[in-house]
């Protein structure tokens, strides 16, 4: 695959994460800062997963897009993304508590739940 591809999944995956970034600030200044403390997580802690996570989750999306011709295809896809984007999540929100398989057992969950779902939503038809 040309390098350039890769280049618009990350661009992709980091624009969708920078949604995500604003809608954490404007958490963190309503709640006084107080949002990430049942987390477990720091706000720079969470920031650097938001970029990490949409990293990822673009490299995925231009590996599996071939999938999105079809519905059941681009279910798999939406978990395929979703999947090392939660885990991307829950590796330092869960560190301390958890093991690395159970993080991954517990990232599958949502990921099995919301990935198909905006997976669908992206097919190619």
């Amino acid at each position: 695959m040309p390098r350039r591809r890769f280049s618009e999944g990350i661009l992709f995956g980091e624009l969708y994460a920078s949604v995500f970034v604003v809608l954490a600030t404007l958490a963190l200044v309503l709640s006084g800062g107080r949002i990430f403390d049942s987390a477990h997580l720091s706000y720079l802690s969470y920031l650097v997963c938001c970029i990490v996570g949409g990293a990822v989750g673009g490299v995925v999306f231009v590996l599996v897009e071939p999938l999105r011709q079809w519905w059941l295809g681009g279910a798999l896809m939406g978990f395929l993304i979703a999947f090392p984007v939660i885990v991307v999540f829950g590796i330092p929100m869960l560190w301390s508590q958890q093991t690395v398989a159970e993080i991954l057992e517990i990232a599958a969950i949502p990921a099995a739940i919301a990935g198909p779902i905006m997976g669908v939503v992206l097919i190619d038809e």
